[in-house]
């Protein structure tokens, strides 16, 4: 399982330093997050991980209000319901995303996935740009076929991948374009993103099973060995 990109959160404004002692910190910095990322990756390569090692809050479940607003994948009225923060720019959400997919093909009609933003900074422009692309998909009933055509290319992010990728899924442009600079759903990517903060959620991505906390990109063998014992 990867851990979950964490995200940016506003700091306390520092006083000023003096150049040496920024040099001395940010090569620090360097040097561990290298040393850090090795360790992380060789971690991970050598560690066969189970169900019994998911990361989860040992809070009680967390409660959601879910509306017709909400972007739904699944069965309506799913005894289990699957709620993901996600960033589209982000290579752990990409990576889950096709597990969900996987997942999703037998279970559909058992499983209710609720799919919520959670962009790693507000000021990420590639997260919130993703975000309303994927938001005015929505509005023509291809949000989540909208999001399968957009993660395997974050790379190629921009106004113009955008559109095409709504005009391949046979998205009406003109609409698709007027709604992505209207600013209309700045405020539930804004809500989505706060709602993730008050429950504690550190980083993307990340999902609530039936309010059960689990943090990040979860294997296809860890959901179905989580989800599959609760489907009646």
């Amino acid at each position: 399982m990867d851990n979950p990109m964490p995200l940016s959160r506003p700091t306390a404004p520092k006083k000023l330093v003096s150049r040496q002692t920024v040099f001395i910190f940010l090569f620090g910095l360097v040097l561990g997050v290298a040393i850090f990322s090795s360790y992380h990756y060789y971690y991970l390569a050598k560690n066969n991980f189970t169900a019994k090692n998911i990361n989860v809050a040992a809070d009680g479940p967390a409660t959601f209000t879910i509306t017709d607003t909400d972007h739904l994948w699944g069965a309506q009225n799913a005894t289990v319901t699957l709620v993901v923060f996600s960033d589209l720019s982000c290579p752990y959400c990409r990576e889950y995303h096709a597990v969900l997919e996987e997942f999703m093909k037998t279970r559909a009609d058992k499983v209710r996935l609720v799919w919520r933003h959670l962009p790693l900074s507000l000021n990420n422009v590639a997260s919130m740009s993703s975000a309303i692309a994927a938001e005015c998909a929505g509005e023509q009933d291809k949000f989540f076929k909208y999001l399968s055509a957009l993660y395997p290319h974050q790379d190629e992010y921009g106004s113009d991948f955008y559109l095409s990728t709504a005009a391949s899924l046979g998205l009406d442009k003109d609409r698709f374009s007027a709604c992505t600079e209207s600013g209309r759903f700045d405020d539930r990517i804004q809500a989505n993103y706060s709602e993730a903060i008050s429950l504690s959620v550190e980083g993307a991505p990340a999902s609530f099973l039936n309010g059960r906390y689990l943090a990040g990109a979860l294997t296809l063998s860890q959901l179905e060995a989580l989800v599959d014992p609760l489907i009646k």
